[in-house]
């Protein structure tokens, strides 16, 4: 048993390591602010770790540039830090690979699918070896976790990215951002251009570089101590335009890279008068470019003339169709109404439906797409829709590719070139209408409707000889191109990756449907997509382990040692199920015994053994009477006659006690539950409002049989935006939290908090609405998710709460938790089979250590579910699981914790009527209570049980010891679901959660009163 001064020195090795962000950019925009903001301590003097040297070097080979950049983090402090470097990409840019100095040298990523990626990565660090893990998040976003970065010492990260180069007025253009370089303290820039023959033109700012010739073409190299905010170098070079093939040899295939030239005049197309605009009203929407965006509607409705528009604004949901009138090219009401339009909520862009009469579609968004329907809409053949995007931060993969499979593109607003968007927007695109091929397979484009001079196809190549057929439409003509191809061409080095690349592309538009698929190629070309990422692991042992195949360097011993790490891993599997069988064994023998029998034989002992003490104590008294009753003392005195008195002195015996009676035997049959209405749904439980008063519910809804009832201590947050919400009527507090909303974009308890009162003053949709926000905060972040969805479970919202568990299951597959979650959200939802299916995930995964007990928690919903399901009509099938794990073990009274950060420690304590307390020091009690397993390093569950409860009060307490990433909401987030007659006909149940904001004592949640029954009136 672990002592809590144990515990709260666990707790604070957890805290030993912290973590930097960025939010930097190497796409030709770059934000402000500094590249690195590092969680330190300012309390200890620490500082913010240092970029000590960037080394870019670039590339040029034809229309392509290859970028390797070396970045050298500093960390200043006395203690281990974490990385984690958070970057977006343009759209025409992509990850190629990265590598981590290992040892002195530097060691190249391997692919691994994403939710794996990161559970190894997280495994390892608590080990405290050097891992390194790239994640593409949403759209061309991407995040760089690395560890450890020492004390006072340094880590080098490499990245390697690929970029398309532009065609600009007859020239190619290559601008190198160089937003990643904005804090180093010295900067070494390259750049070579291959096969140039003309001086190349430079442009950086007020400095003046220039190239040198060199053997194969051009070269540039410069060092520097500083470099201005968003700096960037433009280069431009002369080089003819022709028709160009490529080959690469990849994996036992020839495949094949065309560039094609093309004439890039445009004539204005014919538009609709009948226009649907599809308006991104969700909160991710603040990060466009609305100006610029409202200035190419302004030309594009100028082009127009006249036409009938139909508004429609998407956010969690579709809100009501508005219809607008254009005349003459004036839009001032449309306008207006963009102009006025709240950004609020989650991005629900595909919960719409199709009007048949709707001549095309204007899509402006970002492409997140986060919340409700996966499929998008398909428009009819007649119809056409364009996206448009003016974030830098976006999902273009998937806006072009919705785009372009809707006979439509994607125009990206430059707000600094509207007018291009404009020229792009108005005028017929030039189009591939079919890719043909002789002795060519697996032909995929670039895309649909080329932006510039340039049409790139790849494929494979099936023989020495080929030709590729392209059906083209060049400014609204027909025309026909045909390029041989044959196996004397060029090499190209990233051919493959291309082909690639562009297929993945092409997916993303259907990215739901097409998983498997994206995490084939994107493991087979180690790129970072929806479903792969990039790792480096320190040792030959890690990537065994996990059955990751290493770099080229460490594969020959890898695969020698292969075999006997796949038999270890199935006979840790074997031994885990025989393990968790003879937990249920043990379990169904606790469930067994009769403790009310014990608990009285055990008094009946004790009053016998009291009794029998009491006898011996009354014949001892007795004897020592009989012995006092003698002549203590003999005194002689000489009376009037001469003789003398005899003087007896006698002792007396006490009493005799009376034996106390036996206590009368309770019998506690069936249960009701008598529940307390939870006034606000959201209850709040912290430290430091410990003595404020209970807050009993009164209002109280009863049931059959027995009865119990629940009461919560409720904690108001003095947050100053709590009483102006609090105070507000009922139809200016979301205009009120809207005016608050900007200085706490960051911070989920204020939606938590915002969406409570909406929700308590009759506001419901509102509050819905306000809850989504916390999925646009932070993207794939799980523990937001899982706050989000725990909080829907309580408000009842089972069929949302199902699709944001769904969307943590890939983000965390290594966590058990993420299939219970999902499995108690559609078992809610009435959805037995499906449930059933996500909680055997549970029992039959092969889980770390650290998520103790779990399986047999998971079990006894399992069972439970079955009957609940038989008793709604229902037959599931669980022939998948081990009979000898379903049996159904109803319980009187159950009570389980879970919370919501990784590597923490909270302990679940519950006081009985009698006042025994049952705790991870105390783990069964006299009258049956059990207490799972301590969790001191994941999420928990923890599990209170009890089969036959005793009548009173049972009091709940949470002992929070803290954790080392107190990531969601400034605190730590508790779920308590509070069950009676668990696994019977009758079970009722409560959710409440909690939050935590300081660590150390025990925290009063609330009472569970378990009543007997009432007599039933006849």
């Amino acid at each position: 048993m672990k002592s809590p001064i144990y515990k709260r020195l666990f707790a604070s090795l957890l805290l030993i390591t912290a973590s930097f962000q960025t939010a930097t950019a190497y796409s030709q925009t770059t934000p402000s602010g500094a590249l690195l903001e590092t969680s330190i301590d300012n309390l200890r003097g620490e500082r913010a770790i240092q970029l000590k040297q960037t080394t870019i070097k670039s590339a040029v080979a034809g229309s392509i540039a290859e970028t390797t950049i070396d970045l050298v983090f500093y960390n200043p402090n006395n203690r281990v830090l974490e990385g984690n470097l958070q970057f977006p990409l343009a759209d025409n840019q992509k990850i190629i690979g990265f590598a981590l100095d290992i040892g002195g040298k530097m060691r190249d990523a391997v692919p691994v699918e994403k939710a794996k990626g990161r559970q190894v990565f997280e495994e390892i660090v608590r080990r405290g070896v050097d891992p390194a893990l790239l994640e593409m998040t949403q759209g061309n976003n991407f995040k760089l976790r690395v560890y450890p970065i020492p004390a006072r010492g340094t880590r080098t990260v490499q990245l390697r990215i690929m970029q398309n180069l532009d065609r600009v007025r007859h020239q190619w253009e290559f601008p190198l951002a160089l937003g990643f370089a904005d804090a180093s303290e010295k900067t070494q820039v390259s750049i070579h251009l291959r096969g140039i023959n003309d001086q190349p033109e430079v442009k950086f700012g007020a400095r003046q570089i220039n190239y040198e010739k060199a053997l194969d073409g051009y070269k540039l190299e410069f060092s520097t101590q500083s470099l201005g905010k968003n700096s960037r170098i433009i280069t431009s070079f002369p080089q003819p335009l022709k028709a160009q093939t490529y080959l690469q040899e990849f994996q036992g295939e020839s495949y094949f890279l065309a560039e094609v030239p093309l004439k890039s005049e445009r004539k204005s197309r014919s538009l609709p008068s009948k226009i649907g605009l599809l308006w991104d009203s969700s909160n991710s929407a603040t990060q466009r470019h609305i100006e610029a965006e409202l200035d190419l509607l302004h030309h594009y409705f100028k082009a127009v003339g006249n036409a009938e528009v139909h508004l429609q604004r998407l956010r969690d949901r579709p809100e009501a169709i508005e219809i607008f009138t254009i005349t003459n090219g004036n839009w001032s009401k449309l306008r207006k109404a963009l102009e006025t339009t709240v950004y609020d909520g989650a991005s629900a862009i595909a919960d719409w439906k199709v009007e048949a009469d709707i001549g095309e579609y204007l899509l402006v968004s970002d492409g997140l797409m986060n919340y409700g329907p996966k499929q998008f809409p398909q428009l009819s053949k007649q119809q056409k829709l364009f996206a448009i995007n003016s974030a830098q931060s976006a999902d273009t993969n998937r806006l072009s590719a919705l785009a372009e499979r809707q006979h439509g593109r994607l125009i990206q607003v430059d707000i600094n070139n509207v007018s291009n968007a404009s020229k792009l927007l108005l005028t017929d695109a030039n189009s591939v209408v079919e890719a043909l091929g002789t002795h060519l397979s697996d032909i995929e484009l670039e895309s649909m409707v080329p932006d510039g001079d340039v049409l790139r196809v790849a494929g494979k190549l099936k023989a020495k000889q080929a030709e590729l057929s392209l059906d083209l439409k060049l400014n609204g003509k027909p025309q026909k191109i045909n390029l041989a191809i044959n196996n004397n061409a060029p090499q190209h080095p990233l051919a493959a990756f291309l082909w690639a690349n562009y297929r993945l592309r092409k997916l993303e538009g259907d990215r739901e449907m097409q998983k498997a698929e994206i995490r084939r190629l994107g493991k087979k070309f180690a790129i970072p997509n929806s479903e792969t990422s990039l790792i480096v692991l320190e040792n030959l042992s890690d990537y065994l382990q996990y059955d990751i195949a290493p770099p080229v360097e460490l594969l020959d011993e890898f695969n020698r040692l292969k075999s006997d790490a796949y038999r270890q891993r199935q006979d840790s599997q074997r031994h885990q199920t025989e393990a968790l069988v003879t937990q249920f064994q043990e379990k169904i023998k606790w469930w067994e015994t009769d403790f009310q029998k014990l608990l009285a034989k055990k008094k009946e002992e004790e009053l016998r053994r009291k009794e029998e003490a009491l006898k011996a104590e009354a014949l001892r008294r007795e004897e020592d009477r009989k012995a006092a009753i003698q002549l203590s003392k003999v005194s002689a005195k000489p009376d009037s006659s001469g003789t003398k008195q005899v003087a007896l002195e006698m002792r007396a015996a006490p009493p005799r006690p009376v034996a106390p009676e036996m206590p009368k035997s309770v019998t506690i049959t069936g249960a009701r539950v008598r529940y307390a209405e939870v006034m606000n749904s959201n209850s709040y439980q912290t430290v430091s409002t410990l003595n404020r008063e209970s807050a009993t519910m009164d209002a109280v809804a009863s049931n059959e049989n027995n009865s119990a009832s629940i009461s919560l201590k409720k904690w108001v947050p003095d947050a100053r935006y709590i009483k102006r919400l609090t105070a507000a009527e009922k139809d200016k507090i979301y205009t009120i939290y809207l005016d608050e909303k900007p200085s706490y974009q960051n911070s989920s308890a204020f939606f938590l908090d915002a969406a409570d009162i909406l929700k308590e003053k009759g506001q419901s949709e509102l509050a819905m609405r306000v809850l989504s926000n916390l999925l646009e905060m932070d993207l794939e972040n799980r523990h937001i998710l899982r706050l989000l969805g725990y909080r829907l479970m309580e408000l009842g919202a089972y069929h949302q709460a199902v699709q944001v568990f769904e969307k943590v299951v890939p983000l965390a597959e290594e966590e058990p938790q993420s299939y219970r979650d999902l499995g108690l959200a559609l078992a809610a939802d009435k959805q037995y089979q499906a449930a059933i299916n996500q909680l055997q995930q549970v029992i039959h995964g092969n889980w770390n250590g650290r998520f103790q007990e779990i399986k047999l928690i998971t079990l006894a919903e399992i069972n439970a579910l079955i009957v609940e399901a038989k008793n709604s009509g229902v037959q599931v099938d669980t022939s998948s699981i081990d009979p000898r794990l379903i049996r159904n073990l109803p319980l009187d009274i159950r009570v389980v914790m879970s919370w919501d950060a990784d590597a923490s420690d909270m302990d679940l304590w519950v006081k009985d009527p009698s006042g025994e307390e049952c705790s991870f020091n105390h783990t069964r009690t006299s009258l049956g209570g059990r207490i799972s397993y301590d969790v001191t390093q994941g999420y928990g569950p923890e599990e209170f049980s009890l089969r036959k409860a005793m009548p009173g009060k049972y009091q709940i307490y949470a002992n929070f010891y803290g954790n080392r990433q107190q990531i969601v909401a400034g605190a730590t987030t508790v779920q308590l679901k509070l069950i009676s007659h668990f696994g019977s006909e009758k079970a009722k149940e409560k959710l409440i959660t909690v939050r935590l904001k300081d660590q150390g004592g025990r925290v009063f949640i609330g009472e569970f009163e378990f009543m007997p029954e009432e007599p039933v009136k006849k």
